[in-house]
């Protein structure tokens, strides 16, 4: 299997312009201090796109009104909800 820190040195996908990185790999060659700040910010996404979705429902708010050349539309803004 390879490393995580083996992974990153590869070149970036020319269309894509990201590598993806397998989880355990990535948990297995982390530093502890890595491994609770990414968990951290998906924790922290997670809380939020909860908390905006329930709060979309409670207020009733269907999306932000938008007028693009006399043409009127909702735009709905979905955060990342990775489970």
């Amino acid at each position: 299997m390879m490393e995580a820190r083996d992974f990153l040195k590869q070149p970036l996908l020319p269309a894509t312009g990201y590598r993806s990185i397998d989880f355990i790999a990535f948990w297995r060659s982390a530093s502890s201090s890595d491994r609770y700040r990414i968990g951290g910010i998906w924790l922290a996404s997670l809380a939020l796109s909860i908390g905006l979705g329930w709060a979309a429902t409670l207020y009733g708010w269907p999306g932000i009104p938008m007028h693009f050349g006399g043409v009127g539309f909702q735009l709905t803004v979905y955060f990342p909800l990775a489970l």
